[in-house]
């Protein structure tokens, strides 16, 4: 919330995994004193389908992705509504978000007509955003969601445009790459960094990707303090609690508080 000083952490917390999502919005919502709340949502990449969509020269990039996301979809099609973001990088290509028109209506509840739901991120992407608000992060560097069972999801920034996004898992005792949103030879490269310099232990290695931001996003704890003992300067826990003032007690272990990292969507437009 606004205050005085800039902003302030009021009030925060976990809500109840086994309800859906709308039934928790109007919780929050109903336990709010404010006149006109405004929710800033981000969800799971479960939940969406992420891709890459490259459009020939000379033709109608409108056109295109239509023509492209009907022959994905088939006679799904209709079910999903389509988001685009064009990639500086690469010419005349796009980032594409396809998220179910029923999950949609899931998160968005009919009966809170007096608060307003302004945007909806993807957990990653509203990390991000928190990395530029909270730690002002700028020109290149990387964002790192740790997940269950060794994987997770990276993210790298250069020169302020998303270059490259991708899944990782530990295999054989190294970093590799499970899956491949974009830019597959950015994605290698950094794997090969990650391995020289955190697994062999390589000090010769430069690092050329700038800050490395990671966050507890489902791991378990002893995972998460393996990289808080990352003898790397690079290395910074994404814990908004580090950046905002608050009135309340905040969580003193990094494990809990980087869990809040994907709610910097919120804060997008706001002075830190």
């Amino acid at each position: 919330m606004p205050s005085d000083d800039g902003i302030l952490i009021s009030a925060y917390g976990s809500i109840n995994n086994s309800n859906s999502i709308s039934t928790n919005i109007v919780e929050i919502n109903n336990a709010l004193n404010v006149s006109k709340p405004i929710f800033n949502l981000s969800i799971s990449n479960d939940l969406v389908d992420i891709n890459v969509i490259k459009c020939p020269l000379g033709m109608s990039e409108s056109h295109y992705i239509a023509w492209y996301l009907k022959r994905l979809y088939g006679t799904e099609y209709p079910s999903f509504d389509y988001y685009q973001y064009e990639l500086p990088y690469s010419e005349n290509s796009f980032l594409n978000i396809s998220i179910k028109k029923s999950i949609k209506s899931d998160i968005f509840p009919d009966n809170i007509v007096k608060s307003e739901i302004r945007s909806l991120c993807v957990d990653i992407f509203s990390a991000e955003c928190g990395a530029r608000h909270w730690f002002k992060a700028r020109g290149n560097y990387v964002i790192w969601k740790i997940e269950k069972r060794n994987t997770g999801r990276i993210m790298i920034i250069n020169n302020d445009n998303l270059v490259s996004l991708f899944s990782v898992k530990i295999k054989n005792k190294k970093y590799t790459i499970d899956s491949l949103v974009m830019n597959l030879d950015k994605a290698i490269n950094f794997i090969n960094f990650l391995n020289n310099s955190i697994i062999k232990k390589d000090k010769n290695i430069t690092n050329k990707y700038g800050d490395i931001f990671f966050y507890n996003g489902g791991c378990g704890q002893s995972v998460f303090n393996k990289f808080l003992k990352i003898a790397n300067s690079d290395f910074h826990p994404l814990n908004p609690f580090d950046a905002i003032k608050t009135s309340v007690k905040t969580p003193r272990d990094l494990y809990i508080g980087t869990s809040f990292a994907e709610t910097g969507i919120g804060f997008k437009g706001l002075d830190v």
